[in-house]
């Protein structure tokens, strides 16, 4: 993807969240369907490899305000644009349900 005022703009679909003392580090990552059938055929109970594509640190303070901001954006689109769908198998892995958002 081009570059913005010289920051370079990326795709992610995998995010990874770690929390210290230190704050929460966001690692993200694209899966590459390439990666994917190649690790498949390796062993066909692999999870797809891919690549760390940046990592974001911020301080717990910061992270908090983010998800705020964030849903409220989400939470405008959907009123201007219709539901974003998510799959109910993650609400699952998530251990919460639809009502948590």
């Amino acid at each position: 993807m081009p570059a913005i005022d010289g920051v370079p703009e990326i795709y992610a679909d995998v995010v990874q969240i770690a929390t210290g003392n230190a704050g929460i580090f966001f690692g993200f990552r694209a899966v590459s369907p390439f990666n994917a059938e190649e690790s498949l055929l390796q062993d066909p109970g692999a999870e797809p490899p891919s690549p760390l594509k940046a990592i974001v640190r911020m301080s717990q303070e910061d992270a908090k305000i983010f998800a705020i901001v964030l849903r409220h954006a989400l939470k405008q689109f959907e009123v201007d644009h219709g539901v974003i769908d998510i799959p109910e198998e993650f609400y699952q892995s998530a251990n919460a349900g639809n009502d948590a958002w």
